[in-house]
């Protein structure tokens, strides 16, 4: 949900509906100690601008699929698709 202001009125989103922020990638942490920290940045579509960095735990991070793997995924399904 976005509040209202006084550009826009309040809003919402729902499952299936595009949010109004895209995330980047989760990067390490090179600030924490923790193997377990990343960060990754959050840009708000609707302004189209930056919001800020956001810092995650992420418990195995080795269980992600990596951009390439995405990308391999992604291309085997529009291929295999009619």
């Amino acid at each position: 949900m976005r509040l209202a202001t006084k550009e826009s009125p309040q809003t919402y989103s729902f499952k299936g509906v595009p949010a109004f922020y895209s995330l980047s990638a989760l990067i390490p942490d090179e600030d924490e100690e923790s193997p377990h920290a990343y960060l990754r940045f959050v840009f708000d579509e609707d302004e189209g601008a930056g919001e800020c960095w956001e810092e995650r735990e992420v418990e195995n991070p080795l269980a992600w699929q990596t951009e390439q793997e995405f990308i391999e995924r992604f291309e085997r399904a529009a291929h295999d698709s009619p």
